[in-house]
C-alpha cells in the first residue's frame, strides 16, 4: 500500500470558484467543480462573463464556462485535444490562440504549440487551427510578459527555442527566435517571419578575432560558425526573451543583446550587443 495515504484519496480534479470581497474578508459565493478528473489546471482565462479553463494529462480539455451568475457558474462547452494550453489570450472576432505544448496519446510533449480556437460559441469551442515547432518550448508557458500581441497591426510575437537529437549523425542541434505571426478566422494561423539573435552574434564573431562568441575582444583564431561545442550556449544566450513596439519599429530583447526591425517588413534594422 501507499505509506502515504495518497491511494485513498480518489482521482483529482480542478474547481474553479467565485470570492465576494464582503467587508475585510472574501466570501465564497459560487463554485463549479470536477474540471479535469485526474488532471490539473494548466491555464486560466476570464473574459467578461465567460470563462476559459486548460487542464491537462494526456489529452487538452478547454473548458467554457458561464459566469454571468456568480453564485452559480456552470460549464457550457468542452474540447478535448493533444498536448495543452498555458498561456490563453483574446484575439478578437469569438477567437482564442493558446501556447503550449502539443504531446501524443499517452501524454508525452513533442513541442511547442499555436492553437487557434474558436470559441464564439461557448457550448461548442473548436480548434481551427495549430502550429507545432519539434522538440521546441516558449517562456511564454510560464512568462506570459514573453508574449506580444498589437492590436494595430495584428502582429503577435512568441519566442521559442528548440533542440533536437539526430539519432542519424549522434549529434545535437539547436535552434532559438521569436514566431511573428497573424491569425483570422479565414486564414488561420498566418506565419509572418522568423526573427532570430545568433546571425547577429555570428556576425559578431567573425568580425571579432576571438574564439569566444561572448569574449569578441579576444586575440584568438576568427571563427565562421558557432563551435557546435559552444552552440547550446549561443542558444541560450541568443534566444528571444521579450518583444516591443516602439513607433514603427519592433524591438527584440536576449540576454546578449537587443535588435530592431522593421514593424511591417520584420527586416533588420539594427543590434546593439551588450557589453560591446
Amino acid at each position: 500500500g501507499d505509506p502515504w495515504g495518497w491511494d485513498n484519496r480518489g482521482p483529482s480534479e480542478s474547481v474553479v470558484t467565485v470570492l465576494e470581497a464582503q467587508g475585510a474578508e472574501l466570501v465564497r459565493i459560487g463554485q463549479v467543480a470536477g474540471l479535469g478528473l485526474t488532471e490539473r489546471i494548466y491555464a486560466v482565462r476570464f473574459i467578461g462573463d465567460v470563462g476559459y479553463v486548460v487542464t491537462f494529462r494526456q489529452t487538452d480539455p478547454l473548458y467554457t464556462l458561464d459566469l454571468s451568475d456568480p453564485t452559480d457558474p456552470q460549464v457550457t462547452g468542452e474540447l478535448k485535444i493533444m498536448g495543452y494550453s498555458a498561456y490563453l489570450h483574446p484575439m478578437g472576432d469569438g477567437l482564442l490562440l493558446g501556447v503550449g505544448q502539443d504531446a501524443d496519446a499517452e501524454g508525452r510533449i513533442k513541442g511547442t504549440q499555436l492553437s487557434l480556437f474558436d470559441v464564439s460559441d461557448p457550448a461548442d469551442p473548436q480548434r481551427i487551427d495549430q502550429v507545432t515547432l519539434a522538440d521546441g518550448m516558449s517562456e511564454v508557458e510560464y512568462d506570459h510578459h514573453a508574449f506580444l500581441h498589437w492590436p494595430a497591426t495584428g502582429l503577435t510575437v512568441v519566442p521559442f527555442q528548440q533542440w533536437h537529437w539526430d539519432e542519424a549523425t549522434g549529434k545535437d542541434s539547436s535552434d532559438s527566435g521569436a514566431l511573428a505571426f497573424t491569425v483570422s478566422r479565414e486564414d488561420g494561423i498566418t506565419e509572418a517571419g522568423t526573427l532570430r539573435h545568433i546571425p547577429f552574434l555570428r556576425r559578431d564573431l567573425a568580425e571579432s578575432e576571438s574564439d569566444d562568441p561572448f569574449d569578441l575582444d579576444g586575440d584568438g583564431e576568427t571563427l565562421e560558425t558557432i563551435p557546435t561545442e559552444r552552440m547550446w550556449e549561443w542558444t541560450w544566450r541568443g534566444a528571444i526573451s521579450r518583444s516591443m513596439v516602439r513607433g514603427e519599429r519592433l524591438l527584440t530583447l536576449s540576454q546578449a543583446g537587443v535588435a530592431t526591425h522593421d514593424l511591417d517588413t520584420l527586416d533588420d534594422l539594427g543590434w546593439y550587443r551588450f557589453g560591446s
